[in-house]
């Protein structure tokens, strides 16, 4: 039994148990987004760390992250997932005006 244990324990820990979002199924067509005044644009950041299963720390949403850079009209957002052995790092990032 002490085995079985140990043998769960260590996947746990060794497994990357991190829960990974995937971007949302809603998609935009961007063909009438003016791509040549991207220079311009401010971009936004939101994060939040999860460190096993523990609830995150801070939140990532595009709210927050336009909020950050003083965007007024948000033009395109981005996901952004850094996954380390025991924790996981999700942005979002937001571009506009």
């Amino acid at each position: 039994m002490k085995r079985i244990l140990a043998v769960l324990l260590a996947a746990l820990f060794l497994s990357g148990c991190i829960l990974s979002q995937t971007p949302m199924v809603n998609t935009t067509n961007v063909s009438d987004v003016d791509f040549s005044k991207s220079a311009n644009w401010k971009e936004g950041k939101a994060c939040q760390m999860r460190v096993l299963l523990f609830p995150a720390f801070g939140l990532a949403s595009v709210k927050l992250a336009a909020e950050s850079a003083g965007i007024k009209k948000v033009k395109l957002v981005d996901y952004n997932f850094e996954d380390y052995v025991l924790m996981q790092r999700a942005c979002v990032i937001a571009y506009g005006e």
